[in-house]
């Protein structure tokens, strides 16, 4: 089990946007170049960090608070709604160009790869929102350094 370990709220910000970043890197360089890889390897190390960062989305019911519950049903509903509309706008292209409208080979294997693509995202997008959404971790009074 992966044991939290509270980032800033603009540490986590940062550590989504360079996930994006490396996303639309594998769009535009893909698996086959140097840079894609490099820009995956990054996508997976930046989701681990926020997966110990902000954990909560896969955790059983029993290891949540109240609020950590309501903060990951939230969490699953904006995911399965970005999911969504992204699953659209990949399919309908494929299904309406499909066949011999495609230009090339390659052309007919964009559809595949794009939903290669959002089968990553997928699986880290409830993590990347939690992240951006969450406020920052309040700290504990043993770390305040005064008390009593």
């Amino acid at each position: 089990m992966m044991r939290e370990r509270p980032l800033a709220r603009r540490l986590r910000r940062v550590l989504v946007v360079i996930a994006v970043v490396s996303i639309i890197g594998l769009i535009f360089w893909g698996m086959d170049s140097a840079f894609g890889v490099a820009a995956f390897i990054v996508y997976c190390a930046v989701m681990a960090r926020l997966g110990a960062a902000v954990g909560r989305p896969f955790r059983a019911d029993e290891h949540l608070d109240e609020r950590q519950r309501a903060a990951r049903d939230r969490v699953h509903r904006v995911a399965y709604t970005v999911m969504s509309v992204l699953l659209l706008f990949a399919l309908v292209p494929a299904l309406l160009l499909d066949g011999t409208m495609w230009p090339s080979v390659d052309g007919r294997t964009f559809p595949l790869v794009t939903l290669a693509l959002l089968a990553v995202v997928h699986a880290s997008l409830p993590w990347a929102i939690l992240a951006w959404t969450e406020p920052d971790p309040i700290p504990l009074e043993e770390s305040l350094g005064g008390a009593s």
